[in-house]
C-alpha cells in the first residue's frame, strides 16, 4: 500500500512486530519490538513521557534507537535513568532515546507499556526479512473513510486472495472509547498488530 496509489490520505505509515527478549546488563525483560514508520508516534498518540518529547525523525529511519515502554523500563532500570542507556536485542545494540507514557492494553490483548518501539529499517535488521504485518493509513477526513477503505481492499486484492487479510472499522472494537469514532482497522489476519487508540479528530486504517 504505497501513498500515491490512495486518494484523500494524509500518510501511509507501515509497521512490523516481533516478540523477544530485551537485555540491559544482567537484566532481562520479555516484550514485543513494534517497528515503525517515523510518523507513527505522531499520529498514535504515543509521545514519550521523558527524552526527546517527540518520535523519530525521518533522518533516524536507519538509526538503532528505542523508546521504550514504562514497564520495560521499570524491569530493566528500576531507579537508574534509561536515556542514553544501551539495550540489546537479538544482539544488536540500540539506544533508548525516551520512554512512552503509560497505556495499558492495545487491540490485540497485550500490554503496549512491553512495547520497544525502534525504527521500521531496524525492525527488519531483527527481523533478517522485510515483511510488513500492517500499515496505518490516515485519511484526511472521516468523510473519506468508505472510499478509502473500497481503494485499499482493491489493491489488496491484486497481491493477495480475499481470505489473506481483513478490514475492520476500530469503531467495533472499541466502540466505548470516544477518541477512535470514525477509524478503520485493515489488519493482517494471521498477525493482528497491537495499536493505541488514536487521538481525538484524526481518522485512520491499519493493515
Amino acid at each position: 500500500v504505497k501513498k500515491r496509489n490512495l486518494k484523500n490520505i494524509e500518510t501511509v505509515i507501515p509497521n512490523t512486530e516481533i516478540q523477544v527478549k530485551i537485555k540491559y546488563k544482567n537484566k532481562s525483560a520479555d516484550g514485543a519490538i513494534n517497528a515503525v514508520g517515523y510518523e507513527y508516534g505522531k499520529i498514535s498518540n504515543t509521545i514519550p513521557k521523558e527524552g526527546k518529547g517527540v518520535w523519530f525523525s525521518k533522518q533516524d529511519e536507519t538509526k538503532e534507537l528505542a523508546i521504550i515502554g514504562s514497564n520495560i523500563a521499570e524491569k530493566l532500570f528500576k531507579n537508574e535513568n534509561p536515556l542514553n542507556k544501551t539495550i540489546s536485542v537479538n544482539s544488536k545494540n540500540i539506544k533508548v532515546i525516551g520512554i512512552a507514557e503509560k497505556k495499558g492494553g492495545g487491540f490485540s490483548g497485550g500490554n503496549l507499556d512491553d512495547t520497544v518501539y525502534v525504527p521500521l529499517e531496524v525492525g527488519f535488521s531483527l527481523t533478517g526479512n522485510r515483511k510488513i504485518m500492517s500499515f496505518i493509513i490516515k485519511a484526511k477526513n472521516k468523510d473519506e473513510i468508505d472510499l478509502i477503505k473500497k481503494q485499499t481492499e482493491k489493491i489488496m486484492l491484486k497481491k493477495f486472495d480475499k481470505d489473506a487479510f481483513s478490514v475492520v472499522d476500530q469503531s467495533q472494537i472499541l466502540s466505548s472509547i470516544n477518541s477512535i469514532l470514525g477509524t478503520l482497522t485493515l489488519a493482517e489476519k494471521s498477525a493482528c498488530a497491537k495499536q493505541s487508540a488514536p487521538p481525538p479528530e484524526q481518522y485512520f486504517f491499519s493493515f
